[in-house]
């Protein structure tokens, strides 16, 4: 009898201690599903607050003109901006960055602009980069097999986004007037693609 109740004493403990091993173990998940959560909404908000920076440095930046002796050059030519212009009929998609962005960032809109061009022409796509050394700017080049994009590189346009650190897209039209400006973020993929259905049906049908 003395056994049976010792038997019994010990399972009781043995239960009590596992739960309690468990109610622990349960409030060190949640708490850390807690923590997990509020770093989530943290980084989230941290995307909203960048993207409304962007929307607000794009609005300030629409309608102002570049500069017409922005000089731009490649491996084949040297050039003013406004005189490549000036050997087109219609406005143009400018995809702007510096070798000094985000480089997920920029691989992701040049594999934009490779679709681009299949759906508006190549010819209606300019890339201008800005690469400190020049060997850098055609490495890239040939690297990236553009297909025919046109790609130049510069060392400044005049435009406040350049200090943002982050590639840029907007309309460049004959006058040298900017439109539709679009600093893209890797967060809202959708948002990406709805302005560029918006640029494909408003400038390029």
């Amino acid at each position: 009898m003395r056994k049976y109740l010792s038997f019994i004493a010990i399972l009781v403990l043995f239960i009590s201690l596992s739960f309690l091993l468990y109610f622990k173990i349960s409030m060190n998940k949640n708490n850390l599903y807690v923590v997990q959560q509020e770093m989530i909404i943290k980084e989230k908000d941290e995307s909203v607050k960048t993207l409304l920076q962007n929307n607000i440095l794009a609005y300030e930046t629409s309608g102002k003109k570049i500069n017409s002796l922005v000089k731009i050059e490649s491996e084949t030519e040297e050039l003013f901006l406004n005189a490549l212009m000036k050997r087109r009929r219609k406005s143009i998609l400018i995809l702007r960055y510096s070798d000094l962005n985000c480089h997920s960032c920029i691989d992701n809109q040049i594999s934009i602009m490779k679709d681009m061009s299949k759906l508006i022409g190549r010819e209606n796509i300019l890339i201008l980069a800005t690469y400190k050394y020049e060997r850098d700017f055609y490495l890239f080049k040939k690297m990236s097999k553009l297909n025919g994009i046109m790609i130049y590189n510069t060392k400044n346009i005049d435009m406040p986004l350049d200090n943002y650190g982050k590639p840029y897209v907007f309309v460049l039209d004959l006058n040298m007037v900017i439109s539709s400006i679009f600093i893209p973020h890797n967060d809202y993929d959708e948002l990406t693609k709805s302005y560029y259905k918006y640029l494909i049906s408003n400038y390029f049908k």
